[in-house]
Parts: structure tokens; sequence; C-alpha cells
């Protein structure tokens, strides 16, 4: 996929949950990654609603299903809404000490879960 399409592909995707309520705010801007090692990687500029989405253009699943790019975008907007206890984490213990990792994979979990949470509510599976 080329990068303008991918671009476009994932902003229609945030544009899509912002208009839900997800990250409303925020403004995003978008960057082609080949070789990341995920589809998405969201960062931002503590204290700011600035944030960049990087887009691995080389994946296969950015040609796949549109509920797996709406799924993984909202995952990454989700890590928008926590930013600042995100920010607080990393001002307060390294990335690679033992607390540092323990809360990194612990705000991974309550990511994932929200995510699901939110999902789950807009394909009305409550």
């Amino acid at each position: 996929m080329t990068s303008r399409a991918a671009v476009r592909k994932i902003s229609k995707s945030v544009r899509y949950w912002q208009k839900k309520g997800v990250a409303p705010g925020w403004h995003i801007d978008y960057f082609p990654a080949p070789g990341l090692n995920s589809i998405l990687a969201t960062t931002w500029s503590p204290g700011y609603r600035w944030a960049n989405i990087k887009i691995n253009t080389g994946s296969e699943y950015l040609n796949g299903a549109e509920k797996l790019i709406k799924r993984c975008v909202l995952h990454e907007l989700v890590h928008l809404h926590i930013a600042t206890i995100h920010d607080w984490v990393d001002l307060n213990f390294e990335d690679d000490g033992p607390i540092g990792r323990d809360v990194a994979n612990r705000m991974e979990t309550v990511v994932d879960a929200t995510t699901n949470l939110i999902w789950n509510l807009s394909e009305g599976e409550f």
C-alpha cells in the first residue's frame, strides 16, 4: 500500500473514533514508518494534545479487513486518553527498570481492556 493510501485509511478511522468521543480534541499527524514492528505506534508531546501516529506502510494487515484497522486505531487512541498517566510514569520510572517495565505492562493491559470495552459497546455486543 502506498504511504498516501495508508495515511488516508488510518486518518479515516481516527476521525470515525474521534466523532464517537475517543481522544477528541487531539491534533494527530501521520508518518509512514515501514519496518515498524507493529501496524501502528503512537507518540505524543507531554502536556500537549498533539500526537503522531506512525504507520507501518509495509504491513500486510493494512490491506486487510477494515475492522482490524479500526480496532488498531482505537487501541492507539485509548493510549491518548491516558497520556497524562503515561507521562507521569515516564517521569518517575526508568523505562528499562523493573518498576518501569511492570507499570508499562500494566498500562498496556488497561489499554487492551478499555479498547475491548469500547469496541464491544460500538458493535452492540452488550
